[in-house]
């Protein structure tokens, strides 16, 4: 029997180290940051989730 266990989810933590380094970026520079990949990796998610 299988124990369940929780699947590293790779974009999120890139997405999560994103919104970090966007909240902490030095005051002189734009508070813009680009997320993007191949269509189906569910960005949108992420970024419902890191909303949050």
């Amino acid at each position: 029997m299988a124990v369940p266990t929780f699947a590293p989810l790779r974009n999120l933590g890139l997405f999560s180290e994103l919104v970090d380094r966007v909240i902490t970026r030095s005051p002189s520079l734009p508070g813009m940051a680009c997320f993007y990949g191949h269509s189906g990796l569910r960005q949108d998610i992420l970024c419902g989730l890191c909303s949050q």
